[in-house]
């Protein structure tokens, strides 16, 4: 293309056109023939990228393979959906090798097996292949024993930044030895294994307990997606056991792994003690008001975390406002995604925009504090209720009394009192203000939004409510 196609098309090469002469291929823009005719020349730009997308390469690769041997001028090339089969890679691997300068090689959505991938796992151990740093083989058929290739190339290649095998028809029988190969591995930083039903929980559990759990510390993984695999809340458990060692990952993503409450909770467990994971995916799992209440309670402790996503969680307003709270006391946390969670409210919803923009921005929330102390209602704010709105406090606070007692029976870190008072401030909204008298020395007090309180507390313990009237009978005289 000419340089004021490539300047409209790929803004970003402007600057660097400053310094060398760039040639991007792009599919239909000229015929397959002139593009092998172009790279066999060697001499057309400092650096190519070649873009075949969509072009039906099955059994035409062999032009191509003789344009790009000895090739020192292609640095990316682009094969997505271009019909190539296992052959058409032993045809391509040894063009590959010869040219040394390739670093990203796109071969997504064909018909790539298992022998295509020891083709390539060939290609990475030898010396031609050790400039190639990201592998994309997505929606192909690689399976276990393609994995079994790719992960003893692994163990000896040092270059190999990103791998992606999403959809890949990968098993529990790849994924541990992928996990084996990465034990010896020392460059991979980004490893995508979405997608792959067929990993389920027996997969998430090799994975966890061959590499994540060995891994304390020094090069390995960064970033890993695991998400749609099915592994269920056993293998988030397992994956969440191996995150308490593990020193290595950044970023984990989970999502869509029919997570429910005990692996939620796992996963919260290990937030607490993990330092270096910065951004993790939950989305559109099933951890509902009891997963996010735990892993809000993580977030008490955790100091590292700046992404939490929760969007089609099923979290409602109980959930979303324990998750409120502990923004009150976390400063780490820049972004919360709660997305299509229809029951959250959308007072609550505000606080946590607001609390992520503090976190994000903490000088661009002028009277930030000020909001989030008149958010809380306390305990000599309680001494001014009714009688009829103490009673009703009274048994909240009993119930949060057995909660606590329960999780420490447990053996598992209490709510506590201060943070239970809290939560009565919560669930009332974000426009809660203090109270105020309206005699001096006494009186009556606003407390309408205290009674908005008490009916959502209702709501929340509505199983509760056959004995509410019994055990405030047999407590009408306590105090708060």
């Amino acid at each position: 293309r000419s340089q004021e196609e490539v300047s409209r098309l790929h803004p970003q090469s402007q600057r660097r056109q400053r310094r060398e002469k760039l040639m991007i291929i792009m599919p239909n823009s000229k015929s397959f023939r002139e593009t092998c005719r172009l790279l066999s020349a060697n001499d057309v730009a400092t650096t190519c990228f070649v873009n075949l997308e969509g072009e039906d390469l099955h059994g035409s690769c062999g032009p191509l393979a003789r344009a790009l041997s000895g090739n020192s001028v292609v640095t990316r090339l682009c094969l997505r959906h271009c019909y190539i089969h296992d052959d058409d890679v032993a045809d391509l691997a040894p063009a590959l090798r010869s040219s040394g300068r390739i670093d990203t090689l796109d071969l997504r959505d064909n018909f790539v097996g298992p022998a295509g991938a020891a083709a390539l796992a060939s290609l990475l151990l030898s010396p031609g292949g050790a400039g190639l740093k990201r592998l994309r083989l997505e929606s192909n058929g690689v399976g276990d024993g393609g994995c079994r290739a790719l992960a003893g190339a692994l163990r000896r290649n040092r270059s190999l930044v990103f791998l992606n095998l999403t959809d890949a028809d990968v098993g529990p029988e790849g994924v541990s030895a992928l996990a084996a190969g990465l034990r010896h591995n020392r460059g991979l930083e980004s490893l995508n294994l979405s997608r792959n039903v067929r990993m389920g929980r027996a997969g998430a559990e090799r994975l966890a307990a061959t590499y994540l759990k060995c891994r304390g510390g020094g090069p390995g993984l960064a970033q890993l997606d695991l998400s749609e695999t099915g592994m269920g809340d056993d293998g988030a458990v397992a994956v969440a056991d191996a995150l308490k060692s593990n020193g290595t990952l950044s970023d984990l993503d989970l999502s869509g792994n029919g997570i429910a409450s005990a692996g939620a909770t796992a996963i919260a467990s290990s937030l607490e003690v993990n330092c270096t994971l910065r951004c993790v995916r939950l989305a559109h799992n099933d951890i509902r008001d009891d997963g996010a209440s735990n892993v809000a309670f993580a977030l008490f402790r955790n100091e590292v975390l700046e992404r939490l996503e929760c969007t089609g969680c099923g979290i409602g307003s109980v959930g979303a406002s324990c998750l409120a709270i502990a923004l009150q006391k976390n400063y780490a946390l820049r972004r919360l995604d709660l997305g299509d969670n229809a029951d959250v409210r959308d007072e609550v919803k505000s606080f946590i925009t607001e609390a992520v923009r503090r976190n994000a921005d903490p000088t661009g929330s002028p009277g930030w504090a000020k909001k989030r102390e008149a958010f809380k209602l306390t305990r000599d704010r309680a001494e001014d209720l009714p009688a009829p709105l103490k009673k009703r406090l009274l048994f909240v606070l009993w119930i949060a009394n057995k909660i606590d007692a329960g999780r420490i029976l447990r053996e598992e870190k209490p709510v506590g009192v201060d943070i239970w008072w809290t939560v009565l401030g919560m669930l009332c909204g974000s426009d809660l203000v203090p109270l105020r008298r309206t005699q001096r020395g006494g009186g009556e007090c606003d407390v309408s939004h205290v009674e908005n309180m008490s009916a959502a507390f209702d709501a929340w313990l509505y199983p509760c409510g056959s004995r509410l009237e019994e055990f405030v009978g047999q407590s009408a005289r306590g105090t708060l």
